[in-house]
Order: C-alpha cells, then structure tokens, then sequence
C-alpha cells in the first residue's frame, strides 16, 4: 500500500517537476498534426462506372470468344486496363489530347518521370461491379484533374479496344489505301506516257492517222493532174515553137515619119515601158518575174537597135513594125513556158511531199500498236484504280459502322463527383489519433526523464541509494534568521509566503500522508 502511494506520488511529483516538457513536446506534436492536416495537399477522388453491353462486335482477327458469358468478359475487361495502367505508353496516350498535345493539368504530370508516374498508377483503381459494369477510380490533388486523367484514360482504353475488334477492316483499309495510292502512280505514268507520246506523235493519233491517209490520196491525186498538166503544155510549146518558127518576126508598113520626130524602134520602145510598168505597178509582177525579164531583154535589145542607128548617122525612117502575129505567139510562148516551170516545180513540190505521206502512212500501223498499247494500260490501270477506290470507301464505312459499335457497347456514367479524402470521419480520426499520439510522446518523455533523474527526492531513493533503511523524516520547515533554505524554507531575502487557510489544511494532509509512509517503512525495517 505504501509503495503504490510512493508510486502515484512520484508520478505526480515527475509531472508537476517536468509539466513544460510535457507541454512543449505534447503541444509540438499537436501543432504538426494540424499544420499537416492544413498544409497538406488535398486530394479529391472521383469514379466512373462503366457499363458493358454484351452485343459485342466480333471479327476473324479479335481475339474474343464469344463462348465466354459476360462475368468472364467483364473480368477479362478489367485485368486487361489494369494492366495498361501499368504501362508507360498506355499512360502518355491518355494524358494526350486529340491534337496529339499533352492534356492540360492544374497539377501536370511527367509521364517519363518514373516516381510520378508511380503515384498516379498507385492511385488509380479498376473494380468489377458484377457482369456487366466496372468502375475507376482516381484519388488526386485537383477535381478538374481527376475528371481529365479519367476521361482520357477511357477514352483511350475504348479507342483501343475499338482498334484492336476492328483490326480486321482497319488492315483492310490500310491494305487498300496502298493499293490506291499504288495504281494512283501508275495510272498517272500511263496517262503521261499516252500525253507524251501523242504529242511527239501528232500523226499516230486516230485522226492523225486518218488525215494523213487523205493527204496521200490527195497528193497521188495531185501528182497525176500535174502529169497531164505538164503533158498537155509541153505539147502545147511544141505547137507555139512551129508556128512561130514559121511566123516572121516582123513586117514591112508603109514608110513614114511620125510628127514629133520619133522613129518606130523608139515608139516601140516606149510602149514596152508602158507595158513593163503597167505589169509591175498594175499587175504587181516582180522584177524575177519571166515576162518582165523578157521585156527587159527585148527593151534592152530596142536601145541597142536605136544607139546603133544613132552612131550611123542615119534615122530609119521605114516603118518596121513587130508581127503582131509572132508577139502573140511569143508571148503565149512565154507565159506556156512560165506555166510550164511553176507545174513542173508544183509536181517536185508534190512528189516531196507524197513521199512524206508515204512515210507517214507506212508508219501508221505501228503507231496504232503503240497507240493502242498506251490506251490499254491507261484503260486497265483507270478502271482497276475506280474499283479499289470502290473498296476502299466501303472498307472504310465498315470500318466506321464497326467502331461506332464497338463504341457503343460501352456506357460512361459519373458515379461520384470529385470529392475531398480528407473530410468527415477521416478528419476526425486524424485529429484524435494526432490527440493520443501527442499524449503518449508527453508522457514518454516526462518518464523517460524521470528515470534517467538520479537525484534523491523521497525515502525510498534514499534507501536504495545508501543501502541503510531509513529511520526518520524531518517535516518540510522553514529556516529562522538562516542565510540558506532548510528543507524548502526561504531565505533571509525571501519575501514571507503567505498560505491560505485551505492551501495550508492541504499541505497538512500531504505532509501527514508522507510522515505516514517513513514511518511505516521505519517499522518494517
């Protein structure tokens, strides 16, 4: 009995003699618990439910069995996204956005940074809600984030499942958009080989071909009128070169003299130059023209006729005069000749050009083969270019209709809206755990310093310390007129402590209470 008073007394004793480290290390750890109950970050957690419809889309490459009922599905659902969580790849596709940006965050995450990617992996669970619904979870710092990770976390699952059960049509696009683009390039090589080839070839186009043909029946055609042209006027120089072989060149008139004192060879020769004029201002003939060469020549002879008469000395007063007759038949002589030459350069003309028909024409079959090579490919590679731009429209609404299946199947509904971890109940557990975790390191410490405390503060210590029992116990006193405290008096310069009626009954009893237990432990000494 006396040493659990002992006991209680010394615990009590150690309290009031260490109350400011209790206090201060108590007080200390209080303070954390709040200021980490105010200062740390705030998470928010939110979840969405999705619902699974079981008219899944199958295809020869997906590898679903359709066998399975929809708890196995579900199941396979749900260990398939964990493990995409898990994955880094997985992870950066769903923080980006459609514009193949990183997603916009209050709180951004570094995909390649492997802590933070850690955590947002730890914090993110995936649940089965029975056979056909599951749900995610997120636990994060800011609400807006919490709805945008989840969302493109969704979202790019369902994209990728809609991927992987319309793999077969998406293959089959891509197969065909090769194709396109393929038979794209040759078609285009065809037709600029077909342009190309026509437009060095402007005679192997079908109506080339057809032109040229005409041109060489014309020609042919040409060259035979000409021959008879040519026939008919040398025959007909023949008949003028008789009759003016026959026709004198001139006859004899009446002699007289003109008026003004002008001899015949000079009349005629100023009417020669009428004529040579009129032909080339009239006529518009050119000096290289053969009838004003010849009148050249026969004005030439003329002044040569009349010089020499003039350096005779005589003027010839008989009146000769050209035969009209044999003019005439010289110049028709002149002109059939004249005639003649431009046939007979027509003919070398139309002989040139026939054998250029000719060449032409006898390449014609060969310009059809190559012309109908080149239209055949261009024929094959349009057609066959039409039917798989055919396919691929229709691959591509398979591929659509399918993925808007796939899509389908899937319904997103906001189970719970982004709400804060740390209110309610699990505040409160937080400030009375902080509470009895405060009091415990108090009391620790006051113990602890309690027990490492070797000086000697009741009989007990005294005892075990000096190994005799103890006989006595001298009240607390106070010294009289002493310069030192005795047994808790004051000293000389101490003020007189004045004690109330009460504090004094209770010091009484205390001091009672410990006289009562030396005593008791004197006796059993």
């Amino acid at each position: 009995m006396y040493y659990q008073r002992t006991m209680l007394y010394r615990v009590l004793d150690s309290f009031l003699r260490h109350k400011w480290l209790f206090i201060v290390s108590a007080g200390t750890v209080l303070a954390l618990v709040l200021a980490f109950s105010v200062l740390r970050p705030v998470k928010f957690v939110t979840a969405y439910t999705i619902v699974v419809s079981s008219n899944a889309t199958h295809n020869p490459l997906s590898q679903v069995d359709t066998n399975d009922n929809g708890s196995q599905i579900l199941d396979r659902t749900v260990r398939q996204m964990q493990a995409l969580i898990s994955t880094k790849r997985f992870m950066r596709t769903a923080l980006t956005g459609p514009d193949g940006k990183p997603a916009y965050l209050n709180n951004p995450i570094n995909v390649e940074n492997a802590d933070q990617l850690a955590a947002l992996q730890k914090d993110i669970t995936v649940t089965a809600d029975g056979t056909d619904s599951f749900t995610i979870q997120l636990t994060y710092g800011n609400p807006d984030d919490t709805l945008t990770i989840l969302n493109g976390i969704i979202a790019a699952y369902i994209r990728r499942d809609a991927d992987e059960k319309t793999s077969y049509f998406s293959q089959q696009v891509a197969f065909l958009t090769q194709q396109v683009a393929d038979y794209k390039d040759k078609l285009t090589n065809a037709e600029g080989s077909l342009a190309r080839w026509k437009k060095d070839h402007p005679e192997g186009d079908p109506a080339g071909m057809a032109g040229s043909q005409q041109d060489l029946e014309n020609l042919r055609q040409r060259r035979d009128e000409l021959r008879v042209q040519i026939s008919s006027t040398q025959e007909r120089i023949a008949v003028l070169q008789q009759q003016l072989a026959g026709t004198p060149k001139k006859i004899i008139a009446m002699e007289r003299v003109s008026q003004a004192g002008i001899s015949p060879l000079q009349a005629r020769l100023e009417e020669m130059k009428d004529e040579l004029a009129e032909d080339m201002d009239v006529k518009g003939m050119t000096a290289d023209h053969p009838v004003v060469v010849a009148l050249n020549k026969q004005i030439a002879r003329l002044r040569q006729r009349i010089a020499a008469q003039r350096s005779g000395g005589h003027v010839d007063t008989q009146d000769l005069q050209p035969n009209p007759i044999y003019d005439g038949l010289q110049n028709q002589l002149l002109q059939t000749s004249i005639d003649l030459r431009s046939l007979q350069t027509e003919i070398s003309d139309t002989n040139r050009r026939l054998g250029t028909a000719t060449v032409r024409v006898s390449n014609n079959p060969d310009f059809e083969r190559a012309l109908a090579g080149l239209t055949r490919n261009y024929r094959i590679y349009d057609q066959n270019y039409n039917t798989l731009l055919d396919r691929l429209e229709q691959a591509r609404m398979n591929e659509q209709i399918n993925r808007r299946q796939v899509t389908d199947q899937y319904q997103i509904l906001l189970t719970q809206q982004p709400t804060s971890v740390t209110k309610g109940k699990k505040a409160i557990m937080l400030y009375v755990g902080g509470f009895f975790i405060a009091m415990m390191i108090g009391i620790g410490l006051v113990l602890l310093s309690e027990w490492m405390d070797r000086s000697l503060r009741d009989p007990i210590d005294a005892q075990n310390a000096l190994g005799v029992p103890v006989l006595a116990l001298l009240p607390e006193m106070q010294a009289v007129g002493g310069d030192k405290k005795m047994l808790g008096g004051r000293g000389p310069g101490d003020a007189p402590k004045v004690l109330t009626a009460e504090k004094q009954t209770k010091k009484k009893k205390w001091s009672a209470f410990m006289n009562s237990g030396s005593t008791n432990e004197a006796g059993k000494d």
